[in-house]
């Protein structure tokens, strides 16, 4: 019961990173800062372990310290230190959740892995290193799991905290107390390796299942299949680049290829913000390097080191770490998303850096399809619509297609509302509306005794029609026509007097691609790409122009020729 209303105190917070500097015996890097009144709210006390995880995602749940602020702060903020941060892989927009945790254990052995990498540490060296790290623990007191020591005894070498043992058993806690008692034990990669559970195969670094990207998707993932290997082995004199640039339009999917590869579980994930600073960048490295495989992310490469204006330090730090990933072969791929690959400075596109850039172009007809089916209902009627609006969504990107499909829904919603109101007659006051004997001998054989009765007030999934995508296509425009004034023409062919034989001409060029390709394939004919309309002034060229786009659907600019010049 106890631990069932334990459960049931949490808290909801935003991060703030600290801006304080680490103590120097990392004695309060776990900690995490909340108000008196959160704390008390939670009934937690100072020291007290507590669980921390985003809302959305519970499998990201860690252990840390409870401990009031020193600061004057919200209830609803939570303050942690930047390593910390990382290392829980927490960003600064994610909704955190807070609640008690069980009593902190004192673990009998902690097991650290030696990561140094170069010449393994010599057994009789072991037990002077193992010493060492024991006082460094003693001063921290609560260790975490992947925390990282850099110590320099003889010779520098680095450890990460690996798990913990009480009784000669692992512990789940990925946090524990190191007391005066425990002892340190030190193993190095294959010893880890070998202990590790084994639960199953490691995941790999292959991303599937996004619609309208087919090209660039088979091209990501035959670069990341150089990292899932382990075994492959590269010749002495062909360098594996360990960087990838995704480039492409807004809304191109960029930002969810980077999320997809963050979601594969290969290694660990790693973030790099655009105003981030070069020693955070420095630390990134360093800790994907150690903890690798890793993937670290740059979502936005432009911000961070654009080409205009130069930010020549920011973007020498990151040619000369890449290149080191490159020279060393260290699974650690580096992910960039960028609008143009134009804007890249010229030393992170050298060799070792990123020589491999993959274009998410504007989707196609064929894309566009492939886009609405995966994101629209599926029924046949519904999906010859989703079809149809294909065709006439030229230069609409990934999201400017999910955009128009929940334009669409909220307007099928808004007529299903309309026609319910005005379709339901009104029960006379005090008449209780009851089934009728029939109804209830049908549904008895196919609805459960104890399934809940249905109610009136429930509406019916609506469907999608063709005036529902009329009206969203009039709202939702194409990214690349934000900027763009247009105003689409309302000339119809009843506006033009005469000129039949032009009509019909221009009809069938234009039209019959649209509404009958089959017609045309099976003749075997392609679409025009261009028609001229020659003659004097005023013989109706751009007004005939117009009617045919309206018909049709299209858009409409008039352009003059000087203007196509400059």
């Amino acid at each position: 019961m106890a631990d069932l209303q334990s459960a049931q105190r949490c808290a909801e917070v935003k991060i703030r990173t600290l801006p304080n500097v680490e103590r120097s015996d990392r004695k309060d890097v776990s900690r995490v800062f909340l108000s008196m009144d959160t704390l008390l709210e939670l009934r937690l006390e100072a020291g007290q372990p507590c669980s921390v995880w985003k809302v959305e995602d519970a499998d990201s749940r860690r252990e840390a310290i409870a401990w009031p602020s020193a600061q004057k702060i919200n209830r609803n903020v939570m303050q942690m230190f930047k390593s910390f941060q990382d290392h829980c892989g927490f960003r600064l927009e994610d909704r955190i959740a807070v609640s008690p945790a069980g009593p902190l254990v004192t673990a009998d052995i902690v097991v650290l892995r030696d990561v140094s990498g170069g010449t393994a540490l010599e057994e009789k060296d072991r037990a002077h290193w193992e010493w060492y790290l024991e006082d460094k623990l003693v001063r921290a007191e609560s260790i975490f799991t992947d925390m990282l020591y850099e110590i320099t005894l003889k010779g520098r070498r680095s450890f990460i905290v690996e798990s913990f043992l009480l009784s000669g058993r692992p512990l789940p806690n990925k946090i524990a107390h190191f007391s005066p008692t425990s002892r340190v034990q030190i193993i190095d990669e294959q010893a880890a390796a070998l202990e590790r559970p084994t639960t199953g195969p490691r995941p790999t670094l292959h991303v599937s299942g996004i619609a309208g990207i087919d090209s660039a998707l088979q091209k990501l993932n035959d670069v990341l299949a150089d990292f899932s290997d382990v075994a492959r082995t590269s010749p002495a004199w062909g360098r594996r680049a360990c960087g990838v640039l995704l480039h492409g339009a807004h809304g191109s999917g960029k930002t969810l290829l980077l999320e997809r590869v963050a979601a594969t579980g290969w290694g660990r994930v790693f973030r790099i913000d655009a105003d981030a600073k070069t020693q955070a960048i420095r630390e990134v490295f360093k800790d994907a390097r150690l903890t690798a495989p890793s993937i670290i992310l740059l979502d936005d490469l432009e911000g961070l080191a654009a080409a205009d204006p130069p930010k020549p330090a920011i973007t020498a730090l990151l040619s000369d770490e890449m290149a080191r990933l490159s020279s060393d072969a260290v699974q650690v791929v580096v992910l960039a998303a960028a609008a143009s690959a134009s804007a890249v400075p010229l030393p992170l596109r050298k060799r070792g850096r990123f020589t491999t850039d993959i274009l998410l172009p504007i989707p196609d007809a064929d894309a566009r399809r492939q886009i609405l089916r995966s994101l629209g209902p599926k029924e046949e009627e519904e999906v010859k619509l989703l079809d149809r609006l294909a065709e006439r969504t030229h230069a609409y990107t990934a999201e400017d297609l999910a955009l128009l499909l929940d334009r669409a829904c909220f307007l099928a919603r808004h007529r299903r509302r309309g026609e319910s109101a005005s379709t339901t007659p009104a029960t006379p006051p005090g008449q209780l509306e009851l089934p009728t004997t029939d109804a209830i001998i049908v549904a008895a054989p196919s609805t459960p005794l104890d399934a809940p009765a249905p109610t009136s007030n429930t509406p019916p999934t609506p469907s999608l029609t063709q005036p529902d995508l009329d009206l969203a296509l009039l709202s939702v425009r194409p990214t690349a026509m934000h900027d763009i004034t247009l105003r689409p023409p309302k000339v119809h062919w009843s506006d033009i007097g005469g000129q039949h034989a032009l009509k019909r001409a221009l009809r069938r060029a234009v039209e019959t691609p649209l509404r009958h390709p089959a017609l045309l394939a099976r003749l075997g004919a392609a679409p025009k790409k261009g028609l001229l309309l020659y003659g004097p002034p005023g013989c109706s060229k751009t007004l005939s122009a117009a009617a045919v786009a309206t018909e049709a659907g299209f858009n409409f600019f008039a352009v003059k020729g000087a203007e196509l010049l400059n």
